[in-house]
């Protein structure tokens, strides 16, 4: 079994793995900053004994382009070859091991929160129509319709519109 090591390394010195079929989107580029900014780099890079990344890609553009020069990575006791690259590469960005419980996270978290962090409206299976019922009322003004208040130039009562 490898052992894995944890060891500094100048983003600088790091190579994106050729092969590596994940595309990141602007929006999960988006999220992975304001994760990364708020928590740290609580998931390292993994990498090859020669600096080839293997998984953490976007952690690593998200890094490179916020001006960090140098992360902790996950490094092998000895040099990979290249099917155990290919295959480690593959499992580390196919995230198999598990599935959302989605009467969880419909039952213990707030929907706005879950949006922010990252899921989509598509991923949890509601509209814009089904947002607006999340809302309370004092935080969505869509929802909030405050009557108007006319005041009678005549003797000053004030009606509802």
């Amino acid at each position: 079994m490898i052992k894995w090591k944890l060891e500094k390394r100048k983003l600088s010195e790091l190579k994106p793995y050729k092969k590596n079929p994940r595309n990141i989107t602007e929006q999960g580029l988006k999220d992975l900053k304001k994760s990364i900014d708020k928590f740290g780099l609580a998931e390292l890079i993994t990498i090859n004994v020669d600096n080839t990344i293997i998984g953490g890609h976007a952690r690593y553009q998200t890094l490179k382009a916020s001006g960090v020069k140098e992360c902790d990575c996950l490094v092998p006791d000895r040099k990979l070859n290249a099917k155990e690259v290919e295959e480690l590469n593959i499992r580390l960005n196919k995230n198999i091991a598990g599935v959302f419980d989605f009467d969880i996270l419909a039952n213990e978290f707030e929907i706005p929160d879950l949006l922010e962090w990252g899921f989509t409206k598509a991923e949890l299976g509601i509209s814009d129509i089904d947002i607006e019922k999340f809302f309370s009322d004092e935080q969505n003004p869509i929802i909030q319709k405050k009557p108007e208040k006319i005041i009678c130039p005549k003797c000053g009562e004030v009606f509802e519109k």
